[in-house]
């Protein structure tokens, strides 16, 4: 379909009626600047002569009609490309944020993994205090113990001297008494 253009101030030469396609009819607009809708320009297609005015206003319409479709394909391109190039900045921004959280946590585990470590070696080298500790005391009973030992068996050695001297076993000895 092609589009015709009427305007109310231009005066059509006087062409043949009986070959001009016929033409829906079209209603005037209330305003004055009002845009008239597209399906009220409607012209049935049909063969027109070379040079005719319906002719020329089918072409010019055409004309008019390729540069409208030519303009709304590249307004559409344009806020594609807008869409897209905010989409693009939208994620970028995302990205960052994302990429700084994940910075902030993994330096977060980072300290604590430090602090951990330093527990850690201060809890190690509490444990090998009380390790030597425990085995300096050890050793400190052991010596305490083998003294004892060496005294008791030295004063057992001195009784049983003086059992063998007497032939008298002291009284704390009772099963051996005479």
């Amino acid at each position: 379909m092609h589009y015709v253009v009427l305007a109310a101030t231009e005066a059509a030469p006087a062409a043949p009626v009986a070959e001009a396609a016929p033409v829906a009819a079209v209603h005037a607009p209330e305003h004055p600047g009002a845009i008239v809708p597209h399906e009220a320009k409607k012209v049935e297609d049909g063969e027109t002569e070379a040079g005719t005015i319906v002719h020329m206003e089918r072409a010019t319409q055409k004309i008019e009609h390729d540069k409208l479709i030519t303009r709304a394909k590249a307004w559409e391109e344009d806020t594609k490309s807008r869409i897209e190039s905010r989409s693009e900045r939208e994620e970028a921004k995302i990205a960052q944020e994302e990429l700084t959280m994940k910075n902030k946590a993994e330096a977060r585990l980072r300290r604590n993994e430090e602090k951990l470590e330093k527990q850690k070696a201060k809890y190690m080298e509490m444990m090998k205090n009380e390790v030597a500790a425990a085995h300096k005391a050890a050793e400190e009973k052991r010596a305490l113990a083998a003294a004892k030992k060496g005294q008791e068996m030295l004063k057992a050695e001195e009784t049983a001297a003086k059992i063998r001297a007497t032939g008298i076993f002291p009284k704390k000895f009772g099963c051996f008494a005479a």
